[in-house]
């Protein structure tokens, strides 16, 4: 039941975001941090809703095998374990989701990866010699 606690927490601070979200236009700030707090809110909710997708199924099929009458058929054990495995896939998802709800969601991410793996990739590699000439006399 330990995945309970992320999903209350990502929920928590969603609805805080959402409300933080309501509350921009009534505030004096510059227009590019205007624009960078909503990237950042689009985000986070995104983060959010999918973080909630990919853990509820693991959370309910954890509260179904607390019953003790779903291991005694074979047939129903059977696909007990066949939707565990499923939601254990998703629950891996949830782990690389930040990556991917980042590149869709905010084109600030999506410049500084292009910079990082284009910019910095072709970039002549060049050795700095840090040594100390002995002196002769």
């Amino acid at each position: 039941m330990s995945n309970i606690l992320p999903l209350i927490i990502a929920s928590v601070f969603g609805i805080l975001t959402y409300y933080n979200v309501k509350q921009i236009p009534y505030r004096t700030v510059p227009l590019v941090r205007r624009e960078l707090d909503k990237q950042l809110t689009i985000m986070i909710l995104i983060q959010d809703a999918f973080t909630v997708i990919t853990l509820l199924p693991i959370i309910t099929l954890g509260f179904i095998s607390l019953n003790p009458n779903v291991n005694q058929d074979p047939l129903a054990n059977a696909e007990f374990q066949l939707a565990n495995v499923i939601a254990v896939m998703f629950y891996y998802l949830y782990f690389g989701s930040p990556f991917y709800v980042y590149i869709c969601a905010s084109e600030r991410f999506r410049q500084q990866l292009k910079h990082v793996l284009f910019v910095h990739r072709f970039r002549p590699f060049t050795i700095n010699v840090n040594q100390i000439a002995p002196q002769i006399k």
